[in-house]
Formats: structure tokens, sequence, C-alpha cells
């Protein structure tokens, strides 16, 4: 049988926390800023709750665009595809 993930919302990052800090649950997203104040207020903390190496908020994004507009895709996805090594493009991107 598949397990399922439950959500269980609370009312902020803090709360996530205490909840997962008292084991009622298994999982939280929190803000590495939010985990950084905590561990910086309570240094007992450091180390007992793991956290992944790539932050939750980076991920892949589509580019959608209408099927009405069929010559823009192969020119879109050229763009795309040399988008990493545009000069323009690398001087506005956020690290």
């Amino acid at each position: 049988m598949a397990k399922r993930l439950q959500r269980d919302d609370a009312s902020s990052e803090v709360h996530h926390f205490l909840k997962l800090f008292r084991m009622r649950i298994d999982v939280a997203i929190i803000g590495r800023s939010t985990h950084e104040f905590l561990v910086k207020h309570q240094p007992d903390l450091w180390g007992k709750f793991p956290t992944l190496s790539k932050s939750h908020d980076q991920y892949d994004r589509g580019v959608l665009f209408p099927q009405v507009f069929p010559k823009g895709h192969p020119v879109l996805g050229a763009i795309l595809q040399q988008m990493h090594v545009d000069p323009a493009w690398n001087g506005i991107v956020v690290p």
C-alpha cells in the first residue's frame, strides 16, 4: 500500500518548526532565514534537523504560450537554449 502525504497548515514557519520539534509532523518547509534565526537563538538545535542542500524555492519553470502562436515555439526555444551563455541575461539574473 502506498503511503500518502497529508498537509498540515500552521500559522507561521515557527509553528511549523515547533510541530516538527514536538514530533507532531515528519517534515516542515521553512525559510532558510527562519531556520538560521531559530538555531541562532537556540544553539542546541543545531544539527538536529537536517536540511536539503537545494532550497524548496529553487525549481525549474516552464514557458507557456497559446497554440495560436506556433511560429513562436522554435524562436523562443532557441532563445531559451542560449540564455545560460547570454551576457545580458547573466547580468540581470539573481544568483
